[in-house]
């Protein structure tokens, strides 16, 4: 479990870093990891330092709002979950749609692996399509 969770704070650490790089900031690599892990400061880079940090604390949040994978006799109770969930976020619009969208697909993958081929579908129902979880447990 711990080399688990080393290889997702790697990940994080990486994402923040080229994603916000992307966007202008100018902090490299280590200096990403030390102002996210430790709390350096970079002179005259403030700015680049609180985007860093916010984009990191972002892609811990959104770690947090995905589940594992179950066992194959949960996968109807987590599906429904997910529907649910899904149908309360088109109503509640407590996270912004794109977001939504990106996580739907990935968490239909991560409970239903074997059925990658109708990952992106969720992402629709995320944003306007009308579909139950039986419906689209048919498809």
């Amino acid at each position: 479990m711990r080399l688990l969770h080393s290889l997702r704070k790697s990940a994080r650490l990486v994402s923040t870093h080229y994603s916000t790089r992307i966007e202008g900031n100018r902090l490299i690599r280590e200096q990403v990891r030390e102002v996210v892990l430790h709390g350096e400061t970079v002179p005259s880079r403030e700015r680049d330092e609180a985007e860093a940090r916010n984009y990191y604390r972002a892609l811990d949040y959104l770690g947090t709002l995905i589940s594992e994978p179950g066992e194959a006799p949960d996968v109807a109770t987590l599906m429904g979950d997910l529907f649910t969930w899904l149908a309360e976020q088109r109503r509640s619009r407590e996270l912004p749609v794109p977001i939504t969208a990106g996580l739907a697909p990935y968490q239909f993958a991560t409970i239903h692996p074997a059925n990658r081929r109708k990952a992106s579908l969720p992402a629709s129902y995320g944003s306007s399509a009308k579909i139950t979880g039986p419906q689209f447990m048919a498809l």
